[in-house]
């Protein structure tokens, strides 16, 4: 069974969605839509692997609400051969392990983590 430590530990072999925060969970939703809009079909893959390592790591942990990342990283290994890079991966695996326990506040550069649209922080009004 791979090592589980908390969020943002870089020793870390898996990474974990919090269940306890439904507005981080909605954050994120956004942000994996940012990083598919990233995604240049006419550059080659090497040249955008920042970008597909952190849409392939919020994309498994999102959908399965966790990453072994070892297994994602030979998976990607696999998909992009040569072209694959694991600083980039690494990287990835940091900036949303920091998305998710601090809301990006150790993450230097970048776009950070969106707000949610302000019709979603407010309650709904009685009818």
């Amino acid at each position: 069974m791979p090592k589980q430590l908390a969020g943002s530990n870089t020793a870390s072999h898996v990474l974990v969605l919090p269940t306890d925060n439904p507005t981080v969970t909605a954050r994120l939703a956004l942000k994996l839509n940012e990083y598919q809009r990233r995604y240049d079909p006419n550059r080659a893959p090497e040249q955008q692997m920042g970008t597909l390592c952190k849409t392939a790591v919020l994309s498994r942990l999102l959908s399965e609400q966790r990453v072994v990342t070892w297994d994602l990283c030979r998976e990607l290994r696999a998909t992009y051969g040569s072209g694959f890079d694991p600083d980039a991966f690494s990287n990835a695996c940091r900036v949303i392990a920091d998305y998710y326990t601090t809301g990006g506040e150790r993450n230097r550069g970048g776009t950070g983590l969106p707000p949610l649209p302000a019709s979603t922080n407010t309650p709904p009004s009685p009818a």
